[in-house]
């Protein structure tokens, strides 16, 4: 033969022919207890997987067990024997328009021939028995055999069912050449990324490629790294990583990959950075490593047979804390004295966030004043939507914001219109003529009444900025990750990086600390502004200290 291996499939199904008997009907409403092979509910269907190879069985031994069945209870103990019929291989054929070759009376067994119906029963004791053991597969060499078991004799006062009395073993074998199994990256997913920690040098992320099922001989797999895919994946995902250089102190091994005869997965790939000469501080990289070629008994499954490896070269001053408001009951407003609060009529506000899920309402944020500006989440039921509420007319952001991320929101008043921007990036514009407000205070969170468990926010804020002047959309691009304390125009600006206390403080100096002991809100709907005054809000809260924090 020109393979070694098979695999084999061993299925059982009634066989309905035809008969010049003169019974015209079956089982219900005939005057004969008739003795019957029981339909099961998936057709009377079993399937066994057998690998035959010149190294042996792999798998289970097919044994196929068929309990008999009698239309009445049995009015003696009645013995039903089956046999073999491989005369009905042909008019099988003939019938359904198939091919099948009769299978060779040495490769089964019929371990038990007959079952035992007792006296007062309608089903038997113990089955019919039929083995086809593993190493018996060998021999066969043909594409597909069929099997015919047949109800043969009964002992007792019952009579052979004509339409239930068969049932059909096939065996159908597939060559490798034939049906080759899907590779890819084990654990893959659809273009997915793979991280590699460079915190530590040096760095190794080790991965293998899997089939879909045990290999049916040795088989190979060729990979390469390949930096073009880069620009591929940038173009597909809409992103800018950058290809690791050439001169970049990285090591790859295991690029010629192995899956052994009965294994699924390969062995290891291994990528290590041993270094970081030739990287440039605060770029993302990526290398892609993927299959080239494999062997006959393969084929590659598109798009998941190439690892997208990111090596993120972070700058250690680009890591930030921030201000976990997942807890609703920090949420609250504080006030600044009079002497602070000021009339703004050219303006900017900004305000950093990222949250964890975003489900239903949420509201995070408000600049308070006699025009207050709130952000919020879910406003119309749409949860990734963000509002706008200005005081003098609301706006949904034109971006759908996604979970894991951190966003700069800004917004501009320069006299006549609201211009919104998200990441530095112009996202809405909402003319509003004459607008001002006295800036007053902020609001964290939902504080009103009994909403703050209702529209909790789950995530957190940072870089919080009011400027009393209209900021350039490259002014705005320029300060994703922080901005000078004694920039023009910069009114107050909390970093909310402190790690621990309570205050939040003001880092260009003009005064506006914000003591978190001592806040103030509304505990009912009907209670005036600015409602109770709070000394415990500052128990609950919380820092976000990840080491995903970073900003490039």
């Amino acid at each position: 033969m020109k393979w070694n291996k098979y695999i084999f499939t061993l299925l059982t199904g009634v066989l309905c022919l035809q008969s010049c008997d003169s019974e015209t009907y079956d089982v219900e409403g005939n005057p004969n207890n008739l003795i019957y092979f029981i339909p099961s509910a998936q057709g009377n269907i079993s399937t066994f997987n057998v690998d035959w190879t010149s190294r042996g069985a792999v798998g289970d031994e097919v044994v196929v067990k068929l309990p008999v069945k009698s239309t009445r209870q049995a009015e003696n103990t009645m013995m039903v024997y089956a046999e073999v019929d491989n005369s009905l291989v042909n008019s099988y054929n003939t019938a359904n328009g198939t091919s099948y070759e009769a299978f060779p009376s040495d490769v089964y067994s019929i371990v038990k021939s007959a079952a035992t119906i007792e006296q007062g029963k309608t089903l038997s004791v113990d089955s019919i028995e039929i083995r086809v053991p593993g190493e018996n597969f060998v021999t066969l060499d043909k594409p597909a055999y069929l099997l015919p078991v047949r109800l043969a004799k009964v002992e007792g006062n019952g009579k052979i069912s004509v339409q239930h009395n068969t049932i059909l073993a096939v065996v159908n074998i597939t060559y490798p050449d034939e049906a080759k199994l899907d590779v890819s990256i084990t654990n893959g997913s659809n273009m997915g990324t793979s991280v590699l920690d460079i915190s530590a040098l040096p760095a190794s992320y080790t991965f293998t490629v899997s089939a879909t099922g045990n290999a049916r001989q040795d088989e190979t797999i060729t990979l390469e790294v390949d930096r073009s895919l880069v620009g591929y994946y940038n173009t597909s995902k809409n992103t800018s990583y950058i290809a690791l250089p050439q001169n970049a102190d990285v090591t790859v091994t295991g690029l010629e990959a192995a899956i052994p005869w009965g294994e699924k997965q390969s062995s290891e790939i291994k990528v290590t950075l041993n270094s970081l000469n030739n990287l440039e501080m605060g770029t993302t990289y990526m290398l892609p490593v993927t299959i080239k070629e494999v062997s006959g008994g393969l084929q590659l499954k598109e798009n998941y047979t190439t690892v997208y490896l990111l090596l993120d070269y972070i700058d250690p001053n680009s890591k930030f804390i921030a201000l976990d408001i997942s807890d609703y009951e920090c949420y609250s407003n504080y006030y600044f004295a009079e002497s602070l609060q000021k009339e703004l009529t050219n303006f900017t506000y900004e305000i950093k966030i990222h949250a964890n899920q975003l489900s239903g309402m949420s509201r995070f944020f408000a600049f308070n004043g006699s025009n207050t500006v709130m952000f919020r989440f879910g406003e119309g039921g749409n949860a990734t939507r963000l509002q706008c509420v200005t005081g003098k007319g609301n706006f949904f952001a034109n971006t759908s914001f996604e979970t894991g991320k951190w966003y700069l929101l800004s917004l501009t008043y320069d006299g006549s219109k609201f211009t919104f921007y998200v990441n530095g990036v112009k996202d809405y514009e909402l003319n509003v003529s004459g607008y001002s407000t006295l800036f007053k205070g902020v609001e964290i969170g939902m504080s009103w009444a009994g909403y703050p468990s209702q529209q909790t926010f789950d995530g957190s804020i940072c870089e919080t900025r009011i400027w009393n002047r209209t900021l350039a959309e490259s002014e705005l691009a320029a300060g994703l990750c922080g901005v000078e304390p004694d920039s023009q125009g910069l009114q107050a600006y909390w970093k909310m990086n402190e790690g621990e206390g309570h205050i939040f403080y003001d880092y260009t100096g003009n005064g506006y600390n914000i003591d978190w002991s001592d806040t103030w809100r509304c505990l009912t709907e009907s209670a005036p502004d600015p409602g109770s005054h709070l000394t415990d809000r500052h128990n609950y809260i919380g820092w976000d200290k990840r080491d995903s924090n970073v900003c490039k």
